[in-house]
């Protein structure tokens, strides 16, 4: 089974009226809900599969998918690199 991808979607402001309904339809395409952020048109979650973001980019009332980078920091007695 390989890794998640961490992603944070975007909603059309023009359909934040409907925005149970897009999150059903983004969750329909392969979405795994974490977040849900209706006053600023935003949902974070995750997908199983890389080929699932362009399904998410279509469903009606996505603006914008993003895939979240990821950034380690040396634990505090790591030697300086």
């Amino acid at each position: 089974m390989s890794d998640r991808l961490n992603v944070v979607v975007s909603v059309d402001e023009a359909r934040l009226k409907d925005f149970a309904d897009v999150l059903q339809e983004m969750a329909e395409a392969g979405l795994h809900i974490e977040n849900e952020m209706a006053v600023l048109g935003t949902v974070s979650g995750s997908v199983d599969d890389p080929r699932v973001l362009s399904r998410l980019r279509r469903v009606k009332g996505v603006a914008h998918v993003e895939r979240c980078r990821q950034f380690q920091i040396a634990p505090p007695n790591a030697e300086i690199q």
